[in-house]
């Protein structure tokens, strides 16, 4: 199974009638900072790239980066570290 990060909550998801087995892999919103104290707002798992919302900058530019695309990152955000 493919992790991949999603804008919601579990528990919104199950009470909607989503199961856990159906949300195998996934990391909600309140799973989403790490034990080294960084926040993961987008993720790759394979060829399977995720985002929350707020992060669609860096998913674009990850995005463009996977499609092998010549663009400078920092037209968007100077802020922007890729690590693909």
């Amino acid at each position: 199974g493919r992790e991949y990060v999603a804008g919601a909550v579990k528990e919104a998801l199950i009470e909607e009638g989503i199961s856990m087995e159906q949300m195998k892999g996934m990391r909600d919103v309140t799973e989403l900072k790490n034990g080294d104290g960084t926040v993961t707002l987008h993720m790759i798992s394979g060829n399977l790239l995720t985002a929350v919302g707020s992060a669609f900058i860096a998913f674009g530019v990850t995005f463009g980066q996977m499609l092998k695309l010549e663009f400078e990152p920092a037209w968007y955000s100077k802020s922007i570290i890729s690590t693909f």
